[in-house]
């Protein structure tokens, strides 16, 4: 899943191409011991659901309601895949390391 920069206003998450070690810092403590991947992932999840909210409060039509419905629920399934197959690499790293000790 790609996101622009343009997704987010100045000073937030992807405003700028460049990360800082500082800003990898702040976001490794607001993850609180959770791996930066995971957190990352739960954050867009839940900026999805609010744009999505947002977006279909002020759309009357049930026909265009129910198309931008299957954009965002397209959009999760991607995000979820890509998190299914993230942990799928994981699993098998942790089983190759196993196998080379």
């Amino acid at each position: 899943m790609r996101l622009s920069s343009a997704a987010f206003p100045p000073g937030q998450l992807g405003a700028s191409s460049h990360c800082c070690p500082k800003d990898a810092r702040e976001l490794t403590d607001d993850a609180g011991g959770v791996e930066i991947s995971h957190y990352l992932s739960a954050m867009l999840v839940a900026e999805l659901m609010e744009s999505a909210r947002d977006a279909l409060a002020i759309i009357p039509d049930p026909a265009e309601r129910c198309a931008r419905m299957q954009e965002f629920l397209h959009t999760l399934a991607r995000l979820r895949r890509e998190d299914y197959l993230a942990g799928r690499l994981a699993i098998e790293r942790e089983r190759r390391a196993r196998e080379a000790d």
